[in-house]
């Protein structure tokens, strides 16, 4: 295992790759909409968008991953950041604790 020091990324988690689809909505009872998955940290996931949403606003999040072994993650977020991809948005967001 590398040490925090050998890492070439200096973040406090690691991002792992991901290809799964996540769902999400604004708030509960809204319909929820698909993207897809593109990276995961132990406080946040990385996620692309065909909308655009607003630091700070709060989303509810479903994770599948492609296999059944593995449970859905369900979690709520914090959008920290959204770029513009000209198709689509790569939104980062972090993990909320409550």
């Amino acid at each position: 295992m590398l040490s925090r020091t050998e890492q070439s990324e200096k973040r406090d988690f690691i991002r792992m790759a991901v290809d799964c689809d996540v769902f999400y909505r604004k708030e509960e009872g809204a319909a929820e909409k698909q993207g897809a998955g593109r990276n995961l940290s132990a406080n946040g996931i990385l996620f692309e968008s065909d909308e655009n949403y607003a630091e700070g606003s709060r989303l509810f999040l479903r994770v599948m991953p492609r296999n059944s072994l593995t449970p859905p993650l369900e979690m709520q977020v914090e959008v920290v950041r959204a770029d513009d991809m000209g198709e689509n948005y790569l939104v980062a967001c972090r993990a909320l604790t409550s």
